[in-house]
């Protein structure tokens, strides 16, 4: 039989309930979204403020999703929101470090943002201002209007509203070009094997972006996959590349969502059975190259040069006289050997003494 004392501790933990609102009618209505630090395309928005105000309370356990027109985030997973509160009663928001258990995001359409309340000792009055401060796990801003669509778990019901703008960058920039190289051999119709490009971003590449490199002739064997990574400060990410056969002769690869936001210089090793010999003609291999945050692609960027094959060291005739240079004092020998284009041996028919006063002539033949 329960006790006194604990039937007092059991009134003053309990949790009141509200009523559950209707279920054609939102519990909570758009109030706004805005970034903290820049509105400007391809520049770092700072953290995303969501506001909703409750029309009906708000229980434990609520999930609260916010929905954007496209995608903000870097990447699926966990995101650190903090939750700010101001009830009819307040002037200003207050921090409720307690109030949320979870917060993540994905990636994936419709690229939600979900947030789990946790347990309440109350419930979150009606005509509350809810304000989301997250602060991580956000990509760069991407030009055009950001509009969110909002509900949660109690009916489910979607509003949609106004979030900010993105205003677009009028500077024209291109990445800046570092150089080409192949890690084998630069004689036309021989295997220059990996292929490794070197550029410096002018905007920063965020996950997921893109970057287009065209070669003046192709170097690929086919159209299809290529075998690729790319080398940012000092960690390499496998990406996803492909390449054409036909001109512009483009490899297009497409950043993972598990990197960093690239800032500086980037190296883009492609190698693997799609990289072609060296074409057969001599001369220069230029690169155009884009980023998918740029706006101007750079055009006919040197990159490196094929040479032609050498020519073969002419054939040794029969009786061929080799002229032996003063300066040799001393030397005495009677047979000797050389490589050459056939087998050759000189033959020396009597001991010689050679000096700085003569030049002597052997005569070669052919084996």
């Amino acid at each position: 039989m329960p006790t006194l004392q604990s039937y007092i501790t059991s009134l003053s933990s309990f949790t009141p309930l509200a009523l559950r609102p209707s279920p054609d009618r939102s519990t909570i209505v758009w109030h706004g979204a805005d970034r903290t630090k820049s509105l400007r395309s391809y520049e770092a928005g700072g953290d995303l403020l969501i506001a909703v105000k409750t029309t009906a309370p708000l229980l434990s356990f609520v999930k609260l999703f916010a929905k954007p027109s496209e995608n903000i985030w870097l990447s699926s997973g966990p995101i650190m929101c903090d939750m700010y509160l101001k009830t009819p009663t307040e002037e200003q928001l207050t921090l409720a470090p307690l109030l949320l258990c979870s917060s993540e995001v994905s990636t994936d359409p419709p690229y939600a943002l979900t947030v789990t309340f946790c347990s309440l000792r109350s419930c979150i009055p009606s005509d509350t201002l809810l304000q989301l401060r997250c602060t991580t796990n956000l990509g760069t801003n991407a030009p055009g209007e950001v509009t969110f669509t909002v509900s949660n778990t109690l009916n489910n019901i979607s509003i949609t509203g106004n979030g900010y703008t993105v205003q677009p960058d009028s500077i024209p920039t291109s990445p800046t070009w570092i150089g080409a190289a192949r890690e084998g051999s630069y004689i036309v119709g021989e295997d220059g094997q990996s292929l490794n490009i070197r550029f410096r971003v002018s905007r920063p590449l965020s996950p997921g972006g893109t970057i287009s490199a065209s070669p003046n002739e192709t170097i690929w064997k086919y159209s299809g996959p290529v075998n690729c990574a790319v080398a940012v400060e000092g960690k390499v990410y496998k990406v996803k590349a492909g390449a054409v056969t036909t001109p512009p002769f483009t490899l297009e690869v497409q950043l993972p969502q598990q990197m960093p936001v690239i800032k500086s210089e980037i190296q883009l090793v492609c190698s693997g059975q799609n990289l072609a010999l060296n074409g057969p003609v001599p001369g220069s291999i230029s690169f155009g190259l884009l980023t998918s945050n740029d706006t101007v692609p750079l055009e006919g960027q040197y990159g490196y040069k094929l040479l032609p094959k050498p020519k073969p060291p002419p054939p040794l005739l029969d009786n061929y006289t080799i002229p032996i240079p003063s300066g040799m004092e001393g030397f005495r020998s009677q047979s000797c050997r050389v490589t050459a284009a056939c087998p050759l041996r000189v033959v020396i028919t009597a001991p010689v003494i050679l000096s700085s006063a003569h030049v002597h002539h052997f005569n070669l033949f052919c084996c």
